[in-house]
């Protein structure tokens, strides 16, 4: 950690506005860091601005006092610019690498360090005298400094405020010393906060490593989704949602033992608006249906989303606008997962795979293929799920819902109203 020098110290310890300003050195005990912290924000810092004092002071000083063509004078005016370039640089590369921060700080110290030694090297080698810290001239230095941080009402002339182009060799080095012990103090205390950051919460990598963990644990405690599917008549679908379905499910398969018609569904849909449940989310499941066919179903029932459950090709999903979709996949195996996220659609329910069937057979799937699914896309897990069975599956891979038929069914197409409770109970009480 970078410490000031005893010969030539003179800078103000009671300075804290490095600590308030700058905006990325919040208390990160009492607010939660953002991925992307705020950065930037750099000429606010009294770092940075006391930097910037000392380069314009060293500018006009070596145009003064050092020879146009020694290469003293370059190397002065050049550590005097690495100063201030090296804060503002270090400053905006804080939002994605804080090793980067604190190398550039560390640099612009290490620079104005290395300014210091020529200026005290300028004053012994012409029998000037270096001021002690605490003589009236570096207390004055200092007292010009404080009121300057304090009051700055005057916007006169903010070319020399330390009166650099006036003043003897003698003074305009001395003074000169003073900003840039100054700014090393800011600089080095600075670099000690930075470090502390560092060690306690790392670098962007292991931010973003901590914030994709996190953001993974919080899907456990999203509700997960519950769909009733199969309903056939108004006392079922009404006592799926009394007992906390967030949907309901209509078949519109003729071939299916829950089908239902148009008009059946129809008088449901009036029959829960009419029982409390003005908006209630029902989705229609069509197994290679016309596309136009599909979308008056869904207009006229206000349906949530359209289950596309069949063998339908690619371009079909083109013609089902304004239509929510639901796209099925039957799994046989991991061959065809590839599917799964290719085109567009809102959900993709995962139902177990049947030569003659399109679902309801009450068959399972190995849940376990879905894993590397389920935090990219919004998976619902069909196929034999049962009150007794839901919730290791949803440990198992923590898909977004669920969705049973056969499950709480005590026959094709009549739902058993305590296996819905209890399937809903499964689900809702598995520990986050």
């Amino acid at each position: 950690m970078p410490q000031n020098t005893e010969k030539s110290d003179q800078s103000d310890p009671s300075d804290m506005s490095d600590l308030s300003n700058l905006s990325d050195l919040s208390d990160t005990s009492k607010k939660r860091r953002r991925l992307i912290p705020q950065h930037g924000g750099y000429r606010k810092l009294r770092s940075f601005q006391t930097a910037q004092l000392v380069y314009d002071a060293t500018a006009i000083f070596c145009s003064r006092f050092v020879d146009k063509h020694s290469r003293t004078r370059d190397q002065m005016i050049q550590a005097a610019r690495s100063g201030v370039q090296n804060i503002a640089e270090g400053s905006m590369a804080s939002a994605t690498s804080k090793k980067s921060e604190l190398k550039l700080t560390g640099v612009a110290w290490a620079s104005l360090e290395e300014l210091l030694l020529d200026y005290e090297d300028f004053l012994r080698q012409r029998g000037l005298q270096i001021w002690p810290k605490d003589s009236p001239e570096v207390l004055a230095v200092r007292g010009k400094y404080r009121s300057d941080r304090s009051d700055r009402s005057d916007k006169s002339d903010k070319s020399d405020p330390y009166n650099i182009g006036t003043a003897s060799a003698e003074a305009a080095a001395n003074t000169i010393i003073c900003l840039i012990n100054q700014a090393s103090f800011l600089l080095g205390r600075q670099l000690r906060r930075l470090e502390q950051m560092f060690l306690e919460e790392g670098g962007f990598t292991e931010r973003l490593y901590r914030e994709r963990t996190r953001s993974r644990r919080n899907l456990l405690t999203i509700p997960i989704k519950i769909k009733i599917c199969g309903m056939t008549n108004g006392g079922d679908a009404l006592a799926a949602l009394n007992a906390g379905a967030d949907f309901i499910g209509f078949v519109f398969y003729p071939h299916s033992p829950r089908y239902v018609t148009l008009e059946q569904a129809v008088e449901i849909m009036n029959f829960l608006r009419r029982s409390g449940f003005p908006e209630p989310r029902a989705v229609g499941v069509f197994v290679n249906e016309k596309p136009e066919t599909v979308v008056e179903y869904y207009r006229r029932l206000g349906l949530y989303a359209a289950q596309i459950h069949g063998d339908e090709p690619p371009d079909y999903f083109s013609r089902l606008a304004p239509c929510r979709i639901i796209r099925t996949i039957r799994i046989k195996g991991a061959e065809n997962l590839e599917a799964l996220g290719r085109g567009d659609a809102w959900a993709w329910l995962c139902d177990a795979w049947h030569p003659e069937h399109y679902g309801g057979t009450g068959k399972r799937i190995d849940v376990a293929l879905l894993a590397p699914y389920v935090s990219k896309h919004r998976i619902i897990l069909a196929g034999g799920l049962t009150p007794e069975n839901v919730s290791e599956v949803i440990r198992a891979v923590n898909p977004y819902g669920v969705d049973v038929s056969s499950g709480v069914e005590s026959a094709p197409g009549k739902k058993d109203y305590e296996k819905i409770r209890a399937f809903i109970r499964a689900v809702r009480d598995i520990p986050s």
